[in-house]
């Protein structure tokens, strides 16, 4: 199966925005911490690569979830930001960062950008702990399902779910 036009453009984005970009665990960064440190978690990868995107006029979109911890050297399952394009008819998951695995990704919701989509809006102080997302990933060879892999495609999305060629 080919792959879809636009989709080494996607590919190109996703390698320059990973150049410029490194993961840092920091959930009270914004945008334009991102920007001027280089640095930020999953929706500060998002957000430049749907920009990117738009701009060559591929549609792209913002996507909340769960990762499914199918890496347990990634550690436990968490909330994860993904975003999404049209390509071939049809959208695909892309992860924004080379941390998660996109067909473990377990969707939450999907928006324009993170501000449709959030996780949680905390107004006020608050004590926080550590999310606990339970998911189990499991394997049917019958039915051509196999378990969470990295890989560098996207995953398609549609009626079913399938993994993108060269997966």
């Amino acid at each position: 199966m080919r792959r879809p036009r636009g989709d080494a453009r996607v590919q190109a984005i996703r390698i320059c925005v990973q150049g410029h970009v490194t993961f840092k665990s920091n959930s009270t960064s914004s945008a334009i911490d991102a920007r001027i440190e280089r640095a930020g978690v999953c929706r500060d990868f998002a957000h430049p690569k749907m920009a990117l995107c738009r701009a060559v006029d591929i549609p792209a979109r913002f996507a909340t979830g769960a990762d499914s911890g199918a890496d347990p050297a990634l550690g436990p399952p968490d909330f994860q930001a993904y975003f999404k394009v049209f390509l071939g008819g049809r959208w695909c998951v892309f992860g924004p960062t080379s941390t998660v695995i996109p067909m473990g990704f377990v969707r939450f919701g999907t928006g324009r950008d993170a501000a449709d989509v959030a996780f949680a809006m905390i107004f006020g102080s608050i004590k926080s702990q550590a999310p606990v997302v339970r998911a189990l990933a499991t394997e049917d060879a019958s039915l051509g399902i196999v378990l969470p892999h990295r890989c560098g495609d996207a995953l398609w999305t549609g009626v079913g779910m399938a993994i993108a060629p060269g997966a």
